[in-house]
């Protein structure tokens, strides 16, 4: 397939740009030549500010693409500037969530509108939601004056939630790694009930190929992308540091991305589970001692949540520790903790 992307250099066009090409696609990418990245390999590139895009008309109908991505048409002109010089062909405009009521009420510290929003949820009444909060670029942003002219085409309008992952020019977890840096002990988030649904950068691009691969059932369409479970603020901090201290998911990571072909895992029988379901072609071993086999511990599988919630309403069974010994214990828990920091 040959595809043009607008904007391709950055964050959520580099990475629809990389899974383009990884899977053969012919890419080209339009942009104004201030981010020449050199990932992914394999894109051939254009050089032209948007306002002058009138100017490459020629050349992009030469290219003869099967599909036009726009990453970052973000007002009315930068619509305007390129709808009338596309081809034809089918087209994909990155939309944003914040088209909806539900977004102009929480600007409005209001509620009102119910959840999960879908796509038949009402949109804003009011427009130009960031001109108080971003003076300058949000000035015009509004992406409600953006997606009609391609649904019009017979384009897709993909709304994205809050975007992570890598390559991430805003660091939206930012403000917790820095604190962690720092050894802060607390972390301010308020009350933690906010429902923000995020979306993974390369999901975004999976949602971009689907679109692009069903060109007949996404035409016109408007689809939300996100997670599909929305966490709340306070949730999602602590998936951050728990990723962050070595956690299950910091090993699961370690091993999907380590070179190494085979691991010997010294943990629960249940991680080795789920390593090999998720890491089918790598090789995990159980690492048993001369003592125990500890991925498959006894004492461990007599905990239940039953016992649990004993322990913690009657604050027993209580094991005294010799002092020597609970000393003793508590380095290598500390050396652990020190390691991951």
């Amino acid at each position: 397939m040959r595809v043009l992307i607008l904007g391709g250099t950055r964050f959520i066009g580099r990475r629809i740009a990389a899974d383009l090409v990884a899977r053969g696609d012919d890419v080209t990418v339009v942009h104004r030549g201030e981010t020449e990245t050199a990932e992914p390999d394999g894109c051939a590139h254009l050089h032209t500010d948007r306002a002058a895009f009138a100017g490459l008309a020629g050349r992009v109908g030469a290219l003869r693409p099967d599909a036009v991505i726009d990453t970052r048409a973000m007002i009315k002109a930068d619509a305007e500037a390129v709808l009338p010089h596309l081809p034809d062909a089918h087209l994909v405009l990155l939309s944003s969530i914040d088209v909806y009521r539900a977004y102009e009420l929480i600007l409005a510290d209001r509620g009102g509108e119910p959840v999960p929003i879908s796509e038949e949820s009402p949109v804003r009444e009011g427009r130009y939601p960031l001109r108080d909060l971003l003076p300058g670029l949000g000035e015009h942003y509004d992406k409600l004056d953006v997606e009609p002219g391609y649904l019009a085409r017979g384009g897709t309008a993909l709304r994205l939630a809050m975007i992570y992952g890598e390559h991430d020019g805003q660091r939206r977890e930012e403000f917790i790694l820095r604190r962690v840096r720092a050894g802060r002990p607390r972390i301010p988030i308020g009350a933690g009930t906010s429902l923000d649904t995020r979306c993974y950068v390369g999901d975004v691009a999976s949602a971009v190929l689907a679109a692009l691969d069903h060109p007949e059932a996404a035409a016109g369409q408007v689809f939300n992308v996100g997670d599909p479970v929305t966490d709340t603020v306070r949730d999602y901090a602590v998936r951050i540091l728990a990723d962050e201290v070595c956690s299950t998911e910091k090993m699961i990571s370690y091993c999907k991305n380590s070179d190494a072909e085979a691991f010997v895992i010294v943990t629960e029988s249940g991680m080795l589970h789920r390593l090999r379901r998720e890491i089918p072609n790598k090789t995990f071993i159980p690492g048993p001692t001369d003592q125990c086999a500890c991925a498959d511990c006894r004492y461990m599988k007599m905990n239940t949540l039953e016992k649990l919630h004993a322990s913690l309403l009657n604050l027993e069974p209580e094991i005294i520790i010799p002092e020597p010994i609970r000393a003793r214990a508590e380095l290598p828990i500390r050396r652990m903790l020190e390691l991951s920091a």
